[in-house]
């Protein structure tokens, strides 16, 4: 099985800046670092319906506006 996982300090395990339309992550997105952050969506889209999400010390899913 296949997980997207991220161990640092403040990092983030998957940014989105487009349109999404499938993603395939069997075991989850998972960041385990010290202020890391698992998902940040930045202008984009993605359903993350079904995904486990895990972050340790950070945010499990963050939308950011992006910077005009």
């Amino acid at each position: 099985m296949v997980a997207l996982c991220t161990i640092g300090q403040g990092v983030v395990t998957l940014i989105v800046q487009g349109s999404i339309d499938s993603l395939k992550v069997h075991e989850g997105i998972h960041a385990l670092g010290q202020d890391s952050d698992a998902v940040v969506i930045e202008g984009g889209n993605i359903s993350l319906e079904g995904l486990d999400i895990t972050a340790l010390e950070g945010e499990k899913i963050r939308i950011q506006q992006l910077k005009k």
